[in-house]
């Protein structure tokens, strides 16, 4: 010990105890003079006021039953708890108490600390031992119970983390079916609110006239509707030949063997027959990023 060197100066040993204290120790000499005749004043006022055995003994072990339980499991808190029991009875030791013979009261003390995951374990590690255990193997127990914690621990930080908000990769489609009046029979040739083939000009037209005007504007030679062609019509076909046509191109189309569709437009629409000739059916279809509307009026001849 620096106190009981004499090679060592006084004046450094002073200097030096200046600097190791701290808190109410360093108040007890802050007031004495600085040399080195009043170090061995100091070093007694020091001893006068800590060199108490009971006192200390005392603090220690109020400390070791003042520690406060471990609230939930972690591998710091188990660490912390054996550096913390482990500082006070060596403590005790160095003041000549027998806590070589404290195993089974310690081990108690400390159980009651744990949380419950941790005093589960050790009840079921326990429970294989054979003979009491030493306060060494339940510290033991403590330190590999923390490696487990902390390599979990390390393991949940660094699995990524998936956001809760992101879409399916799989795509999610609404489907809706309408059905309602449709009040827009707007005739290509008299504006008025009828079909074409309720027309009275379009029904007095020859059937040159009548295909002329229908390839004119484009319209389906079935239905007389526009934006699909014969072909995609769910509307019957003639009365006359069943054929995909109207009735009233019959005569025309039967004489050209065929009709002309390339101006009729393509649509990914289709049309619905049934029902009476002012329902319109609508279908819509919505999917992310696109939006389809398809619409189909029934006909009637």
């Amino acid at each position: 010990m620096v106190n009981e060197n004499e090679s060592i100066p006084k004046i450094n040993k002073f200097h030096y105890l200046r600097s190791v204290l701290e808190g109410s120790a360093a108040v007890v000499i802050k007031s004495i003079e600085f040399s080195s005749e009043n170090y061995d004043v100091a070093w007694d006022l020091l001893c006068q006021r800590y060199d108490n055995t009971r006192l200390l003994v005392n603090n220690h072990l109020r400390a070791l039953f003042s520690f406060q339980p471990i609230a939930r499991e972690s591998h710091q808190s188990l660490r912390y708890m054996i550096d913390y029991f482990t500082k006070h009875l060596r403590a005790l030791g160095t003041l000549k108490e027998p806590t070589s013979f404290w195993d089974t009261l310690i081990i108690f003390m400390m159980t009651t600390k744990l949380d419950g995951a941790t005093s589960r374990k050790w009840e079921e590690h326990r429970n294989c031992l054979t003979e009491p255990p030493s306060l060494e193997s339940f510290c033991e127990f403590l330190r590999n119970r923390a490696d487990v914690l902390e390599t979990v621990h390390i393991c949940k930080t660094e699995q990524p983390k998936t956001d809760k908000h992101v879409q399916s990769k799989e795509p999610k489609y609404t489907k809706s079916f309408v059905a309602a009046n449709s009040s827009s029979k707007s005739c290509v040739i008299c504006s008025k609110n009828h079909f074409l083939y309720e027309c009275d000009k379009f029904k007095i037209m020859n059937e040159d006239a009548r295909l002329s005007l229908v390839n004119k504007h484009k319209l389906c030679s079935n239905c007389f509707k526009p934006g699909h062609r014969p072909s995609r019509c769910f509307r019957k076909g003639c009365q006359i030949c069943n054929a995909k046509h109207n009735s009233l191109l019959h005569k025309q189309l039967q004489e050209n063997g065929t009709v002309n569709t390339d101006n009729n437009i393509p649509s990914p629409s289709s049309s619905s027959q049934g029902g009476s000739a002012n329902e319109q059916v609508s279908l819509s279809a919505m999917m992310p990023g696109q939006v389809l509307l398809c619409t189909a009026q029934v006909l009637g001849d």
